[in-house]
């Protein structure tokens, strides 16, 4: 097992509960925010950095994609309500199953967009299905570095707000938010204890020197010290 293939197992909604607009809010923040936290000045974290239990809210929702060349990024691990949405297991599925057919090429194009650039992508979403109501959804796409530092991957989480998902549910892109990523510049920090003060520079103090003894005046030259060459 890879380190990281966590436990996506259910901790569900309580009885009661309803996965609302300020619920899916709160379980997209702790991942992104998570990831943010973990990324530092780098343009991505690693994989083998990411501990679940700092997001332990959002573990059902997440997903984790891998790059595979020449061929549609796909499904490396997903949570248990992305596994309820498409009634199946989802590992190894091209990650574009997720959505409708007319927008999966789209899907693909951004998910590209997030290891190329690379970039952050936000999405809003709606979920439909047979037998549910249209559900607006969220789904946010960060990348992620292997250990050889590459950009192979990418952490998702998707909430739709819905308890219950219909049959073949499907996902149709609303708005994106595309924001392109560049490591972020250290700032340099003065060293304690190498600061010195710098010493004004100030001119050497001349003196004429009458006799080898030092003349506080300079005597002005007489007409005697003058003469004419002549060739």
């Amino acid at each position: 097992m890879e380190h990281g293939d966590f436990g996506v197992g259910r901790k569900g909604l309580r009885p009661g509960d309803r996965m609302d607009g300020a619920m899916s809010q709160h379980i997209i923040d702790s991942l992104g925010s998570y990831w943010e936290r973990l990324r530092g000045d780098r343009l991505a974290p690693r994989r083998s950095e990411i501990d679940p239990r700092a997001f332990e809210d959002a573990l059902e929702h997440m997903f984790i994609l891998e790059d595979t060349a020449g061929a549609p990024l796909r499904i490396r691990l997903g949570g248990t309500r992305i596994c309820d949405m498409m009634g199946m297991e989802v590992r190894g599925l091209p990650a574009r199953a997720l959505f409708n057919d007319g927008d999966r090429t789209r899907a693909q194009e951004l998910m590209r967009e997030v290891i190329d650039r690379p970039a952050r992508v936000d999405l809003q979403l709606t979920a439909s299905g047979r037998g549910m109501a249209d559900a607006p959804a969220r789904m946010i796409l960060r990348p992620l570095c292997d250990d050889f530092g590459d950009i192979t991957r990418i952490l998702g989480c998707l909430v739709v707000e819905t308890e219950q998902f219909g049959v073949e549910t499907q996902l149709t892109i609303g708005a994106i938010r595309l924001d392109t990523l560049r490591e972020r510049a250290a700032i340099p920090r003065p060293v304690a204890g190498f600061a010195q003060e710098q010493a004004a520079f100030q001119m050497p103090h001349l003196k004429p020197i009458d006799g080898g003894k030092a003349s506080t005046e300079r005597k002005p030259l007489s007409r005697a010290h003058l003469r004419v060459v002549k060739d």
